[in-house]
């Protein structure tokens, strides 16, 4: 406890100090008198007194005001401050932007090579679009797909991969790419190092790498994809 915050807990009692010294003070005279008197013993009654007993009287209920009031003051409770609370924000509840659109945020793992290749080149994520949807692609990361390791944007050349262009004779593309699909039975789509698409119908999100169709194996297309290794982390934001 501060000297200062000592003063203002007991600030009663220094108020009834002064009030006792300003009693003492009004009356200096008529104690004076008195002593007089007793001195004297000559007078069979103390000298006539001056009337300032309604100032002084004024003066001690002033004194007594102030004391009740801070007396009274220090017993209530303190009044308590509400500030307004804000709901922090959580990854599990989507946010909104703009006139109520809602966003959703997905962190999802993106593999070079899939579960059967003989089944479906591409993985499935656990993200489920509607037709209409923005969905905006953050990926990062490497991977290899038989040809040293490639980031999202892949390795320009030839080869006829799942997203490619003919040239002439053959056909190029960008050889482990980033793509992606909505539905088992969609049109796979370049999403490189990163892109934004409206999309064109429903159903759960595909990703995977933008591989050779050749039969590598001499047989099976699609067989290229069994010496993929590596994975990428996309961040998917749906709105």
């Amino acid at each position: 406890m501060s000297f200062f915050d000592w003063i203002g807990g007991n600030s009663s009692l220094f108020l009834a100090i002064a009030a006792l010294v300003g009693a003492l003070v009004g009356f200096s005279k008529e104690i004076r008198e008195w002593l007089v008197w007793l001195r004297s013993r000559e007078e069979k009654r103390p000298p006539k007194r001056q009337r300032r007993w309604p100032v002084i009287a004024i003066s001690l209920l002033l004194i007594v005001g102030v004391i009740v009031f801070f007396s009274i003051r220090r017993t209530l409770p303190p009044v308590p401050v509400i500030f307004p609370q804000h709901e922090p924000a959580t990854s599990s509840q989507p946010s909104t932007l703009g006139q109520g659109v809602a966003i959703q945020e997905f962190a999802v793992v993106a593999k070079a090579r899939p579960q059967d290749w003989r089944v479906d080149i591409l993985t499935a994520t656990s993200i489920n679009v509607r037709e209409g949807n923005t969905l905006v692609f953050t990926p990062s990361g490497q991977w290899s797909v038989g040809a040293g390791l490639v980031g999202p944007s892949g390795k320009e050349g030839w080869c006829e991969c799942v997203i490619a262009e003919r040239a002439g004779a053959g056909f190029r593309g960008f050889l482990g790419a980033l793509i992606g699909r909505i539905g088992q039975h969609g049109q796979p789509f370049l999403i490189g190092v990163g892109r934004t698409i409206r999309a064109g119908e429903s159903g759960v999100l595909f990703l995977g790498a933008n591989d050779n169709m050749g039969p590598c194996d001499g047989v099976s297309r699609g067989s290229c994809f069994l010496d993929n290794t590596g994975e990428m982390s996309v961040r998917v934001e749906v709105k």
